[in-house]
């Protein structure tokens, strides 16, 4: 099952069309960070931790972080970490609106400490993704 999740994460990197050696550090265990800006950087040991917890039944494989702040209706701007993940029931990234793709994730949103799975829609972003919906 592993297997087939990390060749998904790999053809969604591709797919992304992620900087060039994002594919490579993949398949080496390494996940990269995308931030609005552009800069993109190796997980953080507290980004692994939240890896390590969702990939610890096997079912599910990370294969980017898109982070992010993002405004609220209600005015308030949270910090939110969107954790794009391969699993079984998604096969495929669907072509979305503007250029975007709907993906599966977990977004651990960091001003409330709290999380949550659903789907969200990204797009490639200066080597990198960001989330847009």
């Amino acid at each position: 099952m592993i297997q087939e999740l990390i060749k998904r994460g790999m053809k969604f990197i591709e797919q992304m069309e992620l900087a060039t050696n994002a594919a490579r550090h993949f398949i080496d265990g390494n996940i990269f960070c995308s931030e609005p800006n552009g800069a993109m950087y190796y997980a953080t040991e507290e980004q692994k931790a939240t890896i390590a917890e969702l990939e610890s039944k096997g079912l599910a494989k990370v294969w980017h972080i898109i982070k992010g702040a993002y405004k609220m209706n209600d005015g308030n701007v949270l910090d939110m970490e969107t954790y794009l993940m391969a699993i079984e029931e998604f096969d495929e990234l669907e072509p979305w609106n503007d250029g975007g793709y709907l993906a599966h994730s977990y977004v651990k949103n960091l001003s409330w400490g709290e999380g949550e799975y659903g789907d969200v829609v990204i797009k490639p972003h200066n080597g990198g993704l960001i989330r847009i919906m």
